[in-house]
């Protein structure tokens, strides 16, 4: 097995699941030990994960899973320096994650009863909607040459924040006219630099956003819903000038 963090795997099923989901100074004594208590609480949660994983594969030949899980344990651990999210939320069920790996391999899926625990309860709707989510993430993502589509909208933040100033201050603009004329040039000059001045307020706002709490980001995500309304306004008056 690869030991090296900096190589990746390039080839196997192992990396065709997994290639879908694939800044700290020195702080005080408790940090440390803080972050050391939160590092033995996500190595334990790596562990429940790729037990549950190959408790999935029960009916495979030893050889086989072994083979299936050679990379699995430093592939996880890369998705959970990552991402502070529970793995589940990233990877799906275990039952559901063993299965991407047989069909990668090109097995057969598990016999009744195998994909689960004797004391395991039976996968919920919840849990079923919730893999489907994960699914959906990354087949969209993918389409767009990202891991997942949450990475796609991540890398799209700067450019919505960009054209939600410019189209607000464009429709502000344009709604206080009080006629219907053609724009003269100093007017579009006039125009540019307030949608300028407007992406720029609206960039600082989003950055701003990002280290805000939940409810402040619901609050702008609800925002954002009439800003769209101003931008398409805005697009399509435009043409009349």
């Amino acid at each position: 097995m690869t030991t090296d963090a900096n190589v990746g795997v390039s080839s196997g099923p192992t990396s065709s699941v997994l290639s879908g989901v694939a800044d700290a100074g020195t702080g005080s004594r408790t940090d440390v030990r803080a972050d050391s208590r939160t590092a033995d609480s996500r190595t334990a949660e790596i562990a429940a994960y790729l037990a549950d994983v190959r408790g999935a594969m029960t009916d495979l030949d030893p050889g086989v899973r072994d083979g299936l899980l050679e990379d699995l344990p430093e592939h996880l651990a890369e998705v959970a320096a990552a991402d502070p999210s529970p793995l589940q939320s990233r990877l799906g069920p275990p039952a559901a994650f063993a299965a991407e790996l047989r069909s990668a391999a090109g097995l057969a899926p598990p016999p009744p009863g195998v994909a689960r625990r004797p004391n395991e309860q039976p996968v919920s709707s919840a849990q079923l909607a919730r893999e489907f989510a994960v699914r959906l993430d990354r087949s969209l993502g993918r389409l767009a040459g990202y891991d997942t589509l949450r990475e796609l909208l991540v890398a799209l933040r700067p450019g919505w924040w960009v054209l939600r100033g410019a189209g607000v201050t464009s429709f502000l603009a344009i709604a206080t006219r009080y006629t219907s004329h053609y724009l003269n040039f100093a007017e579009v000059i006039a125009m540019l630099l307030v949608a300028v001045v407007g992406a720029l307020i609206s960039v600082r706002l989003g950055r701003a956003t990002m280290r805000a709490n939940a409810s402040t980001r619901m609050l702008v995500a609800i925002i954002n819903v009439p800003c769209v309304l101003m931008l398409l306004y805005a697009a399509l008056s435009i043409q009349r000038y």
